[in-house]
């Protein structure tokens, strides 16, 4: 894991001024799903084919086709939650959504902005008194045959730098491998 000596400029330097916009996360290419789907079918055709024609089930075959249906219903559900999920700025706070969970959370409630860097990008926590959602700022995954993807929050930096300076969180401070700005401690 690397690490990073010094916090980075635009977690340090974020304003205090809030416009509304909305952030949402980069969809991936969906032919990983398309392949997983006419697998699974293939697989699923070709099991109940050879079950009419002899008369028993394949278990490898079948095994198989489970696995295939399985990956292709958990990719679609993953590509589905990522089309579907979205941060919203405004001056009453952050507003996170998604399919199963929408958080409203106040700029006075942000108790802390956590990052940590994963690839070449971070991993961004936003923790509040009830509450913590997290997200990755814009990465670059390099896959195989030279490929590459891009993941992560479009202009996360800019999210995170803003429910920072928006919540009036104190200057970044070493934490394990990453930085975090807390709110201020208040006395009484």
């Amino acid at each position: 894991m690397k690490t990073v000596e010094q916090a980075p400029d635009w977690f340090t330097t974020s304003s205090q001024r809030v416009e509304d916009r909305r952030f949402t996360p980069r969809t991936l290419d969906r032919s990983g799903e398309r392949l997983a789907w006419s697998l699974a079918v293939a697989l699923g055709a070709l099991t109940i084919f050879l079950y009419w024609r002899e008369g028993v089930w394949i278990a490898s075959l079948l095994i198989l086709f489970i696995l295939c249906l399985a990956a292709a219903v958990l990719i679609f559900y993953g590509n589905w939650m990522e089309r579907n999920t979205e941060f919203v700025i405004s001056e009453r706070g952050v507003c996170y959504r998604n399919p199963l969970r929408e958080l409203l959370v106040d700029w006075n409630s942000v108790q802390a902005v956590s990052i940590y860097p994963r690839g070449d990008g971070w991993r961004v926590i936003v923790e509040n008194d009830a509450s913590t959602f997290n997200f990755q700022t814009n990465t670059t995954l390099k896959l195989g045959w030279g490929r590459e993807v891009e993941t992560g929050v479009i202009d996360g930096k800019a999210l995170a730098a803003t429910i920072a300076g928006a919540a009036r969180l104190e200057d970044p401070l070493p934490d394990q491998d990453g930085w975090v700005r807390r709110a201020p401690m208040t006395t009484g």
